[in-house]
């Protein structure tokens, strides 16, 4: 069973860079920032 990951603050910083990790990893992100860009 896969688990999905909802990260706040994945904008900038430590939030960022763990989507960087997880996404290498094949894993279900859900990712929130106030000021989201398109990267």
């Amino acid at each position: 069973m896969s688990k999905r990951i909802w990260i706040v603050g994945g904008s900038s910083g430590i939030g960022i860079e763990l989507v960087k990790l997880w996404l290498k990893n094949d894993k279900q992100l859900i990712v929130s920032s106030q000021t989201a860009t398109q990267n």
